[in-house]
């Protein structure tokens, strides 16, 4: 069986107080996960998004300008490539038109 020296997590390397809200304690230092912060994760910073919804609202916007001009660019290239010229018919107007 392995043993654990109970000392390391209950001595005097415990946090007093102990951490909250889903921090960890290591050498008496809180680690706390998002979004706490402070000595204890005694702090909520109130951070629900990572992006700002103004960055995100130009990414977006920026996304869409950007696909159309590609699809602008490639129709062009396309129209380009594939659309010839009409053949002129041989003979009369009259004679194709009946």
């Amino acid at each position: 069986m392995a043993s654990y020296n109970v000392s390391a997590v209950e001595g005097d390397n415990s946090c007093s107080p102990a951490c909250i809200n889903g921090g960890y304690c290591q050498n008496q230092i809180c680690f706390c996960k998002s979004p706490y912060a402070g000595h204890y994760c005694e702090e909520d910073l109130g951070i629900v998004t990572r992006v700002n919804f103004f960055v995100l609202f130009l990414m977006i916007i920026g996304g869409l300008i950007i696909g159309f001009l590609l699809a602008f660019v490639v129709r062009f290239i396309w129209d380009c490539l594939c659309i010839r010229e009409p053949k002129k018919l041989e003979g009369s107007e009259d004679e194709w038109k009946s």
